[in-house]
């Protein structure tokens, strides 16, 4: 689902417009859903119903505080940067819809509404512009975003992937080849008496291997975060695979080290991966791939790639088209109990 579709069916289920924004942007946040969504439930209706500035303009206004927001007690340029950044995010807003005020979108007379909701009925959902409204400043953000990247920040490690309480910016890592945490979730099926893995090809836009094949699913792990958390992430991100609490079972880890050219870029990787499995059936036309991450997926015969990390290791350019690591490919099988 994209993020416009989230916002959207967060309201449709009963969230409030500002909590239909924050919750579209949970996997950004550095809290809990569940807080995240406690710190805008006041703020639906235009503020408790009082019908100012709309709710999913203040969801809006909320995430990019997580984002790029400050914390400390600024009065110069940081807090004019960051105020620049929300008025460029209301000016996008207003040239949608005229306004940033919930009474005047709505066309309201009353200034401060009763505060009880009304019920939300198929009759009220279709006299109300605010799913629509919802799902548009969810594609502002969202755009905004993409324009505007957010740091990302990692844990540094040991050799074991314990944190050494140190964090590092993404490309300082990579450049310097400092040790950090990365998930890689593994979506398997029984085929006769082996296996099938359902491997992923990368965008071509990636930073290291674009347009190969993959494993299933995988990404750093932020500072902060826990392994299992970041693996339920990734794979939601990137397949729309939501995955429940005992889903994915946990393999084992392995250690990456290499230095490679990307891009006419060096690119060094230092990270200490942690293996998790999904076993449960899974239908590739009814996966929702990132495509600004994964190009498709298909499904390969476990033994097939395999053979092909051992032909691509062995020979001198590294081809084939497979960027499997190897070492995890092996996690997995024991873990599976091929031999």
């Amino acid at each position: 689902m994209t993020r416009r579709e989230i916002a959207k069916a967060n309201f449709m289920k009963g969230y409030n417009c500002s909590q239909s924004i924050v919750l579209a942007f949970e996997d950004l946040l550095p809290i809990d859903g569940k807080v995240a969504s406690k710190m805008a439930s006041s703020f639906g209706g235009g503020m408790g119903r009082l019908r100012e500035v709309c709710g999913a303009v203040s969801g809006m206004f909320m995430v990019a505080g997580f984002l790029y927001g400050y914390d400390g007690p600024e009065t110069g340029d940081v807090k004019a940067r960051h105020y620049a950044r929300i008025q460029e995010l209301a000016r996008r807003f207003e040239e949608e819809h005229g306004s940033i005020v919930c009474r005047e979108m709505l066309g309201l007379s009353v200034r401060h509404d009763v505060p009880t909701p009304e019920a939300r009925t198929k009759e009220y959902y279709q006299k109300r512009p605010c799913p629509e409204i919802i799902g548009d400043a969810a594609e502002i953000l969202e755009q905004y975003i993409k324009e505007n990247p957010v740091p990302e920040y990692f844990d540094i490690t040991d050799d074991e992937g314990t944190p050494t309480g140190e964090v590092v910016e993404r490309s300082v890592a990579h450049d310097k080849g400092i040790p950090h945490r990365t998930a890689h979730i593994w979506v398997v099926r029984r085929k006769g008496d082996s296996y099938e893995v359902l491997l992923q090809k990368r965008s071509a836009e990636k930073d290291s291997f674009p347009g190969l094949y993959d494993t299933s699913s995988a990404g750093h792990i932020q500072a902060g975060d826990e392994p299992l958390q970041s693996a339920k992430r990734e794979l939601c991100e990137e397949l729309g695979i939501a995955a429940k609490d005992g889903d994915l079972s946990f393999a084992g880890r392995f250690h990456i080290n290499y230095e490679m050219e990307f891009h006419g870029k060096p690119f060094r990787d230092n990270e200490i991966a942690f293996v998790y499995v999904y076993d449960k059936p899974v239908e590739i036309k009814e996966l929702n791939l990132q495509k600004e991450e994964v190009e498709e997926v298909k499904w390969f015969d476990i033994e097939e790639v395999r053979d092909g990390c051992k032909k691509r290791d062995a020979s001198k350019d590294k081809g084939g088209i497979f960027c499997v690591p190897m070492e995890g490919l092996e996690v997995l099988m024991k873990y599976l109990g091929i031999a």
